[in-house]
C-alpha cells in the first residue's frame, strides 16, 4: 500500500513538472508516435472438428458421443481444442502484430508491461491457449527465469462464458430478441429450401449423417442449420489436416461452404440487431479511445485511473473498455467476430466465411491536433486491410468525433433492456439511431403485486431451465 501511494505521488509530481516544463516524457505516447493506441478483435486459430456428431443425428438424444460416419480418423488433439498448426497461425498473427507496433518511435515497448497490454479471451480452451500463441509472437522476448527461456508469460483475462455478454453477445441468454429473430429466420422456407430442393444433395446429407430423408425433411430449420453447418466444420477440419475422403464426399464441400454462408448471413443480417449483439464490444473500443485521448491531453482523472484503479490488484479485468491501454487483444470465436461486424454494418461474412484467426483491428491515430480511427480486416490467409463502412461514413478511416458519434446513434445505452422481449419494437428512425418502445399497458401491470411475485417465481424457474440448456448446448454454439 505504501509502494502505491509512492508511486502515485511520484507520477503526479512528474505530471506537474511535465506540464509546466512543456516535457512529453510521463505521457505514455510521445508525440512522434503515429498511433496511439489498437483495440484487437480476432478468432481463435486452426482446431480440431468442434464436436461429434448432434444427437439426433445418431437417433438417440443420449449419444452425445456418437460420430458422423465420415468422422473415421483420429484427430492431433481432442474435439474443438487448438491443434498445432491453430497455434502457428497465432504466433504469427503476433509476430504480424510485432512488426506493426514493437519498436523505437512505435507504439509498444520491446518487452511485456501490463500498463501497455491487455489481454482478454473466452472461458474456452482453444481460445484461451490461441492469446498465449498470439502473446508469444508478439513478445518473443527473453528469458524470465530458468527453465523459461524465450517465453514471456502474458496474463489472460477471462470470465465464466455463460456470463460473457462483451463477446458472445449474440447468445440467447444475452439478447432474447435477437436469438428469436435469427430462430425466425433459420425456421424459413428460404433456408430449408436451400438445404433440401436438391435431392441429390438431400440423398447425400442423409448418407454423410446417418439421417433419413424422411427425418431431414420433418426436421425443423434450426436442427437442419445444426446439421449441415456441423458437417462443413467437420470437412472444413478435415481438408486442414490433410484427411482424404472419396469423391462422393468431397463433391458437396462446395455446397457446404455457400449453405453455411447463406445461413450465417440469414441469421446475423436481421435489421438493426447488429447493435445490440456487437454492441457491448463496439461501446467497449469506444471507452478504450477516449480514455486513451484523456491521457493524451493529461487529464488529471485519466491519469489517477490508469495509475490506480486500471492496475490495482483485483480489479484490472477492465470490462467496459475504460483504461487506456495501448493495445488491447480480445480472443474469441466466429461468432465474435459476425457480432462486431453486424455492429459495424459491414458485410457479415467473407471468402471462407470467417476463416481462423480472422480479425479487426481498430486504431487510434494522431494527425497533428486531430485523432483519427482506423478499422482493418484480415485473418490468417491475408494479412490485415482497410475495411471501410457506415462506422466511417462509408470509409474505412475518419475523426474519431465521427466514431463515437456512430456508436453513440446506434448503440443503445442499456443493451440488455433492448435485448428485452419486454421491448415491444425495435426501429431504426433517419437518423440511424435505435429507438425502444414498450407496450402501454406492461408498467401498468407491474404497478400489481401478483406480477411481481410471479415474475419472481418464474425468472427463478426459468434461470434454472436455461443453466441446464447451458450446460447441454454451451459446444452446440461456440466454435
Amino acid at each position: 500500500m505504501m509502494g502505491r501511494c509512492v508511486w502515485w505521488l511520484v507520477s503526479v509530481s512528474a505530471f506537474v513538472v511535465a506540464s509546466s516544463a512543456g516535457d512529453d516524457s510521463y505521457v505514455p505516447w510521445r508525440k512522434n508516435k503515429v498511433i496511439l493506441g489498437s483495440v484487437v478483435f480476432h478468432r481463435h486459430g486452426d482446431r480440431a472438428a468442434q464436436r461429434t456428431a448432434p444427437a439426433y443425428a445418431a437417433g438417440d438424444r443420449q449419444s452425445y458421443n456418437a460420430k458422423f460416419p465420415i468422422d473415421d480418423q483420429e484427430w492431433p488433439v481432442d474435439y474443438g481444442q487448438l491443434s498445432g498448426l491453430g497455434a502457428l497461425q497465432c504466433r504469427n498473427f503476433g509476430s504480424y502484430l510485432r512488426d506493426r507496433y514493437v519498436g523505437k518511435d512505435k507504439l509498444l515497448d520491446e518487452n511485456y508491461n501490463h500498463y501497455e497490454t491487455h489481454v482478454r479471451s473466452t472461458d474456452v480452451d482453444r481460445t484461451l491457449v490461441s492469446s498465449m500463441a498470439v502473446m508469444a509472437g508478439l513478445y518473443p522476448g527473453r528469458s524470465i527465469a530458468p527453465g523459461f527461456d524465450g517465453t514471456v508469460l502474458v496474463p489472460v483475462h477471462t470470465v465464466p462464458y455463460a456470463t460473457d455478454a462483451l463477446m458472445d453477445g449474440s447468445a440467447s441468454t444475452h439478447c432474447p430478441r435477437f436469438n428469436r429473430a435469427a430462430t425466425a429466420a433459420l425456421n424459413s422456407k428460404t433456408i430449408r429450401n436451400a438445404i433440401l430442393s436438391d435431392s441429390k444433395f438431400t440423398s447425400s446429407l442423409a448418407l454423410l449423417s446417418n439421417v433419413t430423408e424422411d427425418r431431414l425433411h420433418a426436421m425443423q430449420g434450426t436442427s437442419l442449420v445444426s446439421l449441415v453447418t456441423s458437417l462443413r466444420d467437420l470437412r472444413l477440419c478435415q481438408r486442414a489436416h490433410n484427411m482424404t475422403q472419396p469423391e462422393s464426399v468431397t463433391q458437396w464441400d462446395s455446397t457446404f461452404e455457400d449453405l453455411t454462408t447463406q445461413i450465417t448471413n440469414a441469421k446475423w443480417g436481421s435489421r438493426h440487431m447488429g447493435a445490440l449483439v456487437g454492441g457491448r464490444a463496439l461501446r467497449a473500443v469506444a471507452n478504450r479511445f477516449k480514455a486513451t485521448v484523456a491521457v493524451y491531453h493529461r487529464e488529471p482523472w485519466a491519469l489517477e485511473k490508469m495509475n490506480e484503479e486500471c492496475n490495482a490488484k483485483g480489479s484490472d479485468s477492465d470490462e467496459d473498455g475504460g483504461c487506456p491501454r495501448k493495445l488491447a487483444v480480445y480472443t474469441g470465436h466466429d461468432t465474435t467476430i459476425f457480432d462486431l461486424r453486424a455492429a459495424l454494418g459491414v458485410n457479415i461474412t467473407v471468402p471462407g466465411v470467417v476463416p481462423y484467426v480472422s480479425h479487426l483491428i481498430f486504431e487510434l491515430e494522431r494527425d497533428g491536433k486531430k485523432f483519427t480511427v482506423k478499422l482493418l480486416a484480415g485473418s490468417f490467409l491475408e494479412k490485415a486491410k482497410p475495411l471501410a463502412g457506415p462506422f466511417c461514413g462509408g470509409k474505412s478511416t475518419c475523426s474519431l468525433e465521427n466514431f463515437l458519434a456512430y456508436v453513440e446513434k446506434t448503440v443503445p445505452k442499456d443493451i440488455d433492456e433492448a435485448c428485452s422481449l419486454n421491448i415491444e419494437q425495435l426501429s431504426t428512425g433517419q437518423s440511424g439511431v435505435i429507438e425502444t418502445t414498450t407496450s402501454s399497458f406492461v408498467p401498468q401491470l407491474l404497478k400489481t403485486g401478483f406480477i411481481i411475485v410471479a415474475a419472481i417465481v418464474l425468472g427463478a424457474v426459468g434461470a434454472l431451465l436455461i443453466s441446464a440448456r447451458l450446460r447441454r448446448a454451451r459446444y452446440n454454439r461456440i466454435d
